[in-house]
C-alpha cells in the first residue's frame, strides 16, 4: 500500500503571502488603469473599458467579486464547521456572516444597488447622494457587526479583532469617497485648484475608492482565513478509486 500523500504548510506565511499577492493585485489594476485607459495608449474604446476600474464591466470589477465570494466562501465552511462544534447563537451569526459577504460579491457582479438606488431614488430624496446608501449601509453595517462579533466570541487567532477593524476602515473610506462623489459638484474645487478636468478627479476618486475597497476584502479574507485555520489547525482530503 502506498503511503499517502502530506504535505505541511507554514499557515501564517501562507496567509500573508496571499495577502500581499491580493495588494499587489489591487495596485497593479491601479497601473493598469493609467496605462491602459487614462494614458491613451490603447485607442479602442472597447479595451480601454476592460482597464478602467471605475467601470463595473471591467476586469478589476470580476476579480473585486471573486474575491468577496472567496470571502463568503470561507464563512460558509466555518458556518459549517460551526453546526457540528458550536452553540445555535454561534452558527447563526456564521451564518450572517455568510449571507453579507455572499450579497456583497453579488452585488458587486449584478450591480444590485445601483438598480436597487434608482428605484428608491424618489423616496429618498432628502439624502444628498447616491440613495443605495441609505438601503445598503445600514444593512452592511449590522451585517459586518454580527462578524466581528461571532470572531471576537470564538477568536484563536492572534490580531483577529484588529484585522477586521482594519478592514471595516477600509469599506468606510470607500463609502466615504462614494458618497462624496455622489453630491452634486463635490469635485468642482479640487478640479479648479488642479487645473484638470471634472471627470478626471471623479475617475481617479473611483479608483482610491476602488482600491480601500479591494483592501478591506482581502483583510476580511486574510481573518476569516486565519480564523478557519486556528479554528481547523489541519485538513484531510481523501480520493478513492471506489475499490
Amino acid at each position: 500500500m502506498r503511503a499517502p500523500f502530506e504535505r505541511t504548510i507554514d499557515r501564517e506565511r501562507s496567509v500573508w503571502k496571499l495577502f500581499a499577492f491580493l495588494v499587489a493585485g489591487a495596485l497593479l489594476f491601479a497601473i493598469m488603469d493609467y496605462v491602459g485607459n487614462r494614458s491613451g495608449w490603447v485607442g479602442a474604446s472597447s479595451l480601454r473599458r476592460l482597464f478602467n476600474v471605475g467601470r463595473e464591466d471591467s476586469l478589476h470589477n470580476f476579480t473585486a467579486a471573486v474575491q468577496e465570494l472567496a470571502v463568503a466562501g470561507i464563512a460558509l465552511v466555518l458556518y459549517l464547521h460551526a453546526r457540528r462544534t458550536e452553540t445555535r447563537s454561534v452558527r447563526f451569526e456564521w451564518g450572517i456572516a455568510f449571507a453579507i459577504f455572499a450579497w456583497i460579491g453579488f452585488d458587486d457582479g449584478a450591480l444590485i444597488h445601483e438598480r436597487v438606488g434608482s428605484a428608491v431614488k424618489e423616496g429618498v430624496a432628502f439624502f444628498p447622494s447616491y440613495a443605495w446608501q441609505v438601503v445598503f449601509v445600514p444593512i452592511f453595517t449590522i451585517g459586518l457587526a454580527v462578524t466581528f462579533h461571532v470572531l471576537a466570541r470564538t477568536r484563536k487567532a492572534p490580531w483577529t479583532r484588529t484585522l477586521f477593524i482594519c478592514g471595516f476602515s477600509c469599506y468606510v473610506i470607500a463609502t466615504g469617497f462614494d458618497y462624496v462623489e455622489g453630491r452634486d459638484g463635490a469635485f468642482d474645487t479640487v478640479a479648479t485648484t488642479l487645473d484638470v478636468s471634472w471627470s478626471t478627479v471623479s475617475h481617479y476618486s473611483r479608483v482610491i475608492e476602488e482600491f480601500f475597497e479591494d483592501l478591506g476584502a482581502s483583510l476580511f479574507l486574510v481573518t476569516l482565513l486565519r480564523h478557519l485555520l486556528y479554528t481547523v489547525p489541519s485538513f484531510r482530503v481523501s480520493v478513492s478509486d471506489g475499490r
